[in-house]
C-alpha cells in the first residue's frame, strides 16, 4: 500500500516541475554517497506510522527542497489516507537530518523501505530528488530522530 501512496509529479509553484524519474540507481548504502546528500525527515502518523525522508544534493537551496519535501509528504499522507479507507494520516514539521542518522534509519528499514526518484526540472536542468518511506517497526532504536 505504501508504494501506491507515493505521489506523482506536480508543478512546483513557479520553480519548475517535479516529474517521476526511472527507478533510482544506487542503494543509499554507500557512506560516501550519503555524505553528498542533504536529508529532511517527516514523521507520518495515524493508523499507519513511519518516516518520510527527502534526499537531495548538498549545496542546493535547503529551504526550497524542504518545502518540496513537505509537499511530497503531504501528498503521500493524503493518498495513504484514501487508500486506508479515509483514516487520517498526519505529517510532522520537517526535521533536517545528518548523513549518519539517515544511514542508520535506512539500514534499519532496508527490507521495508519504499522509494521514488523524482527530477526537479527547471529550464534545461534536472535535479534528482529522492523520496524514501520507512514504515515503523516496533523495537527499532534508529527511530529516535
Amino acid at each position: 500500500m505504501l508504494r501506491e501512496a507515493l505521489p506523482e509529479g506536480f508543478d512546483f509553484y513557479s520553480l519548475g516541475t517535479l516529474v517521476v524519474a526511472p527507478e533510482p540507481t544506487g542503494t543509499l548504502d554507500d557512506p560516501a554517497e550519503l555524505a553528498e546528500l542533504a536529508f529532511v525527515a517527516f514523521r507520518y502518523s495515524g493508523d499507519e506510522q513511519g518516516l518520510i525522508l527527502t534526499a537531495f544534493d548538498r549545496g542546493l537551496d535547503s529551504s526550497m527542497y524542504t518545502e518540496m519535501g513537505n509537499v511530497l509528504a503531504s501528498r503521500f499522507a493524503d493518498r495513504l489516507s484514501r487508500l486506508s479507507d479515509g483514516v487520517g494520516v498526519g505529517i510532522s514539521p520537517p526535521l533536517a537530518l545528518e548523513a549518519e542518522p539517515a544511514r542508520r534509519l535506512l539500514q534499519a528499514a532496508a527490507q521495508r523501505r519504499t522509494e521514488r526518484l523524482f527530477h526537479h526540472v527547471h529550464g534545461n536542468i534536472a535535479v534528482p530528488v529522492r523520496m524514501i518511506v520507512l514504515p515503523h517497526a516496533s523495537g527499532t532504536e534508529a527511530w529516535n530522530v
